[in-house]
């Protein structure tokens, strides 16, 4: 009732009673109660608020029904709006078919609020569903200061604020999605991934803001394909690129066809594991679904997304928190469902509610705001710039619960909220967790995710390189024969030196007998070092080990083989005497032969120390073998000159022992029908030479050609050739010795031998002949021969 209203009934009271005293006083108190009835009346009237929604319509009416009941609880909740009744102004963009966008309708539907609507303007537009028509409404909204409050729309380029300049929205962008997806990456430590999106712009904008921030955190994207039709080609060509972690950015029906080819083409189980984009919150049953376009069984396709990972919306959260208006979500589902009936979009239909509500919200704390301007809501007009930047102003700053959970917005009017991480087992998917967008962390539910072998896959085929090395029987085998053989040539010494004053120890210059025993010693070690690798002395004594080696066994050979040659010479020296002379050849010369061989090789080795041997790992790819994902590579550990070619410098030790070998082989060729008392071991020597020089030559050639892969036959061949032919060296030298001792054990000692000279006969039917005169006893005056100084003395005779 207004002023005008009391004043006309105070009028008619008036005038229809007499002017009395009583009657004026009452009449005052009839104007006094009809005044506060009016008061009370005008206080409960509100004044209407309409905003504008579009939404699909149809069958689809259930978005709606979600709306209605925000809006009715709005209305009843103090607090907000208190002098306002809020209405929802309803129209639809594609009633007829509301599974699928309308942009042109849509489009139309918002000029027709704007200019055929309730007759003011409203500030607020609710919707659209589709990204594709929010695409095209929020660039009008823009133009006349609207504020739109999208609902379903996930595209990433709404967040486009050149493009939509007002737009916000309840649910998350997909874009959005990207961070759990990244963040499920990094906690797994998979730095490979493959795309698999089907032809779609929001899924390709999608991509676009995933593969950027795959390349900030160093993530590798290893394949990114895109199918239209059949995806066929495109699973066949992940599986090529050996894609384990797959981001699947499609919808249920394209989902099918996936994962029925992944199935086929075995892109599928513990090796793999696929992330997919939130897919079957309207069709939960998507998997299994009856599908004519897919030619895989029931069975099969639970098989094929057997763990299948999918960061999802989340409409219901899991914490019951009571909304502004009063609502747990469980309350919310509960009374959308009743209300909306067989309509309802389930535990969905809390975007559609919060909407609502972020409207009022916004309008109600922009109250305060718009009375500092002398503005009311009721001021507003399309076009008002103030009254827009008021709004989004409280919107980039608003903060409350609804029924979807905690509720604010980014800059670009995505909503900061949470997603769940779902998990797909026996064709379904359960909820194993959360991502919180705000805390930027995961809250796992019964363990989290699982995986099918019971830890996380690798990313890709891990490559290691493994080291070939020797096996312990093979290693302990030849290091027990090398160690015998140490043993023996030990007693050989210990022999040798100790009857040393024995004729038949005397004859047979024991001196270089003991330099052929040192030299078999150090090649006996060589052969250990040899077998020793970087897990036994660390790879940091690698380098001093290879130089070892190579010394050991070079020097070793020369001492050895250096001291039988000079024997050989000798012998070669004294008998082929065409002239007949008288010869002598003393042991300090064939000593002195034996240190030019060992300094020869010495220079040589040191020359080359300007380049040291180093340890180095070759690896060989194309030998290796898979165990599961794991690809070993296998590694050899050798001893090389960096810079230099192992054939440039190994020719000068090959040619150096290899001159040794032939012209000792030589040597012994011509002095094999030598048969003198005095150089007793001269046939023994000859043999000896050829047996050296057999195994030394099957031993290097057997490691040249062999397969360095096979290290440890080769390894074993040569340490047996090294170790047969050093022992037959001993044996063969010293057998013949060791027997005459045992067979005279008394021995006729010799106390001198300065010299041997030898006067050689050629008869003429036959090999020379020489007959020796041994002198012994001490050296005396008269008796000693002007020629042999005390020793012996060989005269040549026909």
């Amino acid at each position: 009732m207004v002023a005008d209203d009391k004043m006309c009934l105070f009028n008619i009271v008036a005038s229809r009673t007499p002017v009395t005293s009583r009657t004026l006083v009452s009449a005052v108190l009839i104007a006094a109660v009809l005044s506060g009835l009016a008061t009370r009346t005008c206080r409960a009237a509100k004044i209407p608020l309409p905003i504008m929604m579009i939404n699909p319509g149809g069958s689809w009416i259930g978005i709606d029904r979600a709306m209605e009941l925000a809006r009715d609880d709005v209305n009843r909740q103090d607090g907000i709006l208190d002098d306002y009744e809020l209405q929802l102004v309803a129209n639809y963009s594609n009633p007829m078919k509301p599974q699928l966008p309308n942009t042109g309708n849509a489009e139309y539907v918002l000029y027709s609020h704007i200019y055929d609507g309730p007759g003011k303007p409203m500030p607020f537009l609710l919707g659209s569903f589709y990204s594709e028509e929010c695409e095209v409404l929020c660039q009008t909204t823009g133009q006349f200061d609207i504020i739109q409050i999208g609902n379903g729309a996930v595209s990433p380029s709404l967040s486009d604020r050149t493009q939509c300049k007002t737009y916000y929205r309840t649910v998350q962008s997909a874009s959005q999605q990207n961070v759990p997806r990244l963040r499920l990456i990094q906690m797994y430590g998979w730095d490979k991934v493959a795309i698999l999106r089907y032809s779609n712009v929001l899924f390709s904008s999608v991509m676009d803001s995933l593969r950027s921030m795959l390349n900030e955190n160093n993530i590798t994207i290893v394949a990114n394909e895109m199918f239209e039709d059949s995806p066929a080609s495109y699973v066949g060509y992940l599986k090529e690129k050996d894609a384990r972690i797959i981001i699947g950015l499609f919808w249920d029906t394209e989902g099918r066809k996936v994962f029925c080819e992944a199935y086929k083409q075995g892109l599928y189980g513990p090796r793999y594991v696929w992330i997919l984009r939130g897919v079957g919150y309207f069709s939960p049953g998507w998997v299994t679904l009856e599908d004519p376009l897919v030619s895989c069984t029931a069975e099969e396709m639970i098989k094929a997304t057997e763990g299948v990972i999918i960061t999802n919306w989340q409409f219901i959260p899991a914490a019951q928190e009571v909304s502004i208006t009063g609502r747990t979500p469980s309350d919310f589902v509960e009374a959308y469902n009743a209300f909306a009936g067989s309509v309802s979009f389930g535990g969905a239909g809390s975007l559609f509610y919060d909407s609502v509500l972020t409207a009022a919200l916004a309008m109600n704390n922009s109250i305060a705001p718009l009375r500092l301007v002398n503005k009311t809501l009721e001021d507003y007009t399309y076009n008002d710039h103030e009254m827009r930047d008021i709004f989004m102003n409280v919107l980039d700053n608003i903060y409350f619960v609804g029924v979807s959970g905690p509720l604010s917005f980014l800059e670009d009017g995505d909503r900061v909220g949470q997603f769940q991480i779902e998990q797909i087992k026996d064709g379904k998917a359960k909820v194993v967790g959360r991502f919180l967008s705000r805390e930027d962390k995961f809250e796992w539910d019964d363990g989290g995710v699982y995986f099918l072998n019971g830890e996380p896959p690798h990313d890709e085929i891990r490559i290691e390189e493994r080291l070939i090395t020797l096996s312990s029987t093979g290693f302990a085998t030849v290091c027990t024969l090398s160690a015998l053989g140490i043993v023996l040539a030990f007693a050989l010494l210990n022999f040798n030196v100790v009857m040393r004053k024995q004729k038949i120890i005397k004859l047979s210059s024991p001196t270089i007998n003991n330099l052929i025993i040192l030299g078999s010693i150090m090649t006996y070690i060589s052969v250990v070092l040899n077998g020793v690798d970087e897990e036994m002395v660390g790879f940091e004594n690698m380098d001093h080990l290879c130089r070892a080696r190579l010394w050991m066994l070079s020097l070793g050979f020369t001492l050895g083989f250096g001291s039988m040659f000079s024997k050989t010479w000798r012998v070669h020296k004294i008998f082929m005497n065409k002239k007949l002379e008288r010869r002598s050849v003393k042991d300090y010369q064939l000593v002195t032969m034996v240190g030019i061989f060992l300094l020869l090789e010495s220079v040589y080795l040191g020359v080359w120390e300007v380049r040291p041997l180093q340890a180095v790992w070759e690896s060989y790819p194309s030998q290796g073998k898979s165990e599961g994902d794991l690809l070993l590579i296998p590694v050899v550990q050798r001893c090389t000159r960096i810079g230099v070619s192992d054939l440039t410098w190994l020719a000068g030790i090959y040619i150096f022992n290899g001159i040794q070998l032939v012209f000792g082989l030589f040597l012994a060729y011509e002095t094999r029908n030598v048969k003198i008392e005095a150089l007793n071991d001269s046939k023994n020597i000859g043999m000896s030479v050829y047996n050296v020089f057999i195994l030394s030559c099957m031993g290097a050639v057997f490691s040249l050609l062999m397969d360095p892969l096979r290290n440890e036959t080769v390894f074993i061949v040569t340490s047996v050739c090294i170790t047969v032919s050093t022992t037959t060296t001993l044996l063969i030298i010293f057998t013949p010795k060791i027997r005459d001792v045992i067979r005279n054990p008394g021995g006729t000692k010799i106390t001198t031998m300065a010299s041997a000279s030898v006067a050689p006969e050629r008869s003429c039917h036959g090999p020379p002949v020489a007959t020796v005169m041994t002198v012994s006893g001490p050296a005396s005056g008269p008796q000693q021969h002007p020629s042999t100084s005390g020793g012996q003395m060989l005269v040549a005779h026909r």
